[in-house]
């Protein structure tokens, strides 16, 4: 049986929630958010996401899907956002040595989802999301638990 318990659900959907959050301050395509979010899903179903600090996965996934669809986006932007997103209430993150930890923590989980996957990172969606339409009405307290 393929069902995920109800807890698992709950966790997946925070970190999807994470996802696009994230992705709609960095302004990527909903194209992104769609693979970012396959990404993961289909991490999580490859491993032990729990031997991996989880908002890092989601940030890689995000990275990295923006290199899948054709609009990448700075690692400084994504570190930046993403660290922002959880911790809003602190000062932004300048660059220094927990800028540079967090920049190559990224990276490298990026490389550990690609081997991971087996490099299989291409996404076949059953329609087209990529309209700047779809997106119009979306706003990140619109996934706000």
């Amino acid at each position: 049986d393929n069902e995920m318990d109800p807890e698992e659900k709950r966790h997946r959907l925070k970190h999807t929630r994470f996802i696009v959050d994230a992705g709609l301050k960095l302004q990527v395509p909903c194209i992104c958010l769609a693979t970012a979010t396959t990404l993961y899903h289909r991490f999580c179903t490859s491993c032990n996401v729990t031997d991996y600090d989880e908002y890092l996965v989601c940030s890689a996934c995000l990275y990295l899907a923006s290199k899948i669809e054709e609009s990448p986006t700075k690692v400084r932007d994504v570190v930046n956002v993403c660290h922002r997103c959880l911790h809003s209430s602190e000062a932004p993150l300048e660059v220094g040595s927990t800028f540079w930890k967090l920049r190559d923590s990224l990276v490298t989980c990026e490389f550990i989802i690609l081997r991971t996957l087996g490099f299989h990172v291409s996404v076949d969606h059953p329609h087209n999301v990529s309209g700047p339409e779809m997106c119009r009405h979306l706003r990140p307290s619109d996934f706000v638990g």
